[in-house]
């Protein structure tokens, strides 16, 4: 029953702790879903200081029990194996052997979608032809797409548009045929490029109109008019086609509102003004310029005869005829 007696040291090594991940994600340059990742751009952050083996695997199983890492040669271009998103798994191992495992995605985002965006017109006003204000932003939703928190920004130059810098405002005062780069950003940070034409075109003829005018039988000031009398005379006045629609107001002419034709028969318009009414026709050509003529509507009173008291004369021969005087 004699005991002896000895030490037994217990150590407790620190067990290597990983940061909360984030994701690593890069843009699709050919929309198949799969990229070129160098992971090891992630080891700082998966380090956090720490001088513990890193190592890389492709299931949580393998990181638990540190086996079939990837390779060190293919860490620096491995292409994900699963189309646009796959789990890596990490594993950070002390001298030891404690360890720490955790995860993060490799995420290939797709680009904006590219659009042929249709050239933005605007009219000459006749005083510059060779420069005129552009409201780029007019194309802004037909290059995004109509995609929520996408960003689009316009550019002089391919180099100005890769770079982000010297955005150009809107109105932009551009020349006719200029090209303009249109960069468009979404929200996951990739981008893609199109081209804006800008072109000045010349708005349609308006020509002269000569009024139309009604005789009115009962001097009411109200006459009927056929509007449409006017159409072959603008029609054969400009040389592409034309939309031509009838206004009350010069306002509603130019906003395009009201058209008096949906709610009116305009081959029998009534004036709504005593006597003398103006029309509002708006010209719209194949672009988006228009130009608004007038047209004068004029009710003229029919002229007032008074009933003359009887012409009389006497028959002196009993035949029945006698001349008259009518200009008495």
């Amino acid at each position: 029953d004699c005991p002896s007696y000895t030490t037994l040291t217990l150590i407790v090594h620190p067990k290597p702790v990983i940061p909360t991940l984030t994701n690593y994600e890069l843009c699709d340059d050919n929309g198949d879903g799969f990229m070129v990742f160098d992971l090891t751009t992630k080891d700082l952050e998966i380090l956090d200081g720490s001088t513990a083996d890193l190592t890389y695997h492709l299931s949580l199983s393998d990181a638990e029990s540190g086996e079939n890492a990837i390779a060190a040669a293919d860490l620096s271009n491995f292409t994900n194996q699963e189309i646009h998103q796959q789990t890596i798994y990490v594993r950070l191992e002390n001298e030891f052997g404690c360890y720490d495992v955790s995860q993060f995605n490799i995420i290939v985002r797709p680009l904006p979608e590219v659009f042929t965006l249709e050239p933005l017109y605007v009219c000459n006003d006749g005083v510059n032809p060779l420069v005129a204000p552009f409201m780029l932003t007019d194309r802004t939703n037909a290059a995004s797409g109509g995609v929520l928190g996408t960003t689009v920004t316009y550019h002089e130059s391919v180099a100005d548009a890769e770079n982000n810098v010297n955005a150009l405002p809107s109105p932009y005062m551009g020349t006719n045929n200029q090209v303009v780069y249109v960069r468009v950003e979404n929200q996951y940070g990739c981008v893609s490029y199109m081209t804006l034409t800008l072109m000045i075109v010349e708005a349609p003829v308006d020509p002269v109109l000569d009024p139309l005018e009604y005789c009115d039988p009962n001097s009411d000031g109200i006459g009927v008019f056929d509007l449409t009398s006017v159409v072959p005379l603008i029609e054969n006045a400009n040389i592409s086609p034309v939309t031509i629609s009838f206004h009350g107001t010069y306002d509603d002419a130019f906003y395009d509102a009201n058209n008096l034709t949906i709610n009116n028969d305009i081959t029998s318009f009534v004036n709504t003004e005593w006597y003398n009414q103006t029309i509002y026709i708006r010209i719209e050509g194949v672009t988006e310029c228009f130009t608004i003529a007038d047209l004068d509507l004029i009710v003229h009173d029919l002229p007032q005869i008074t009933a003359p008291e009887p012409l009389e004369m006497c028959d002196d021969d009993y035949d029945g005829f006698v001349g008259f005087d009518l200009t008495s």
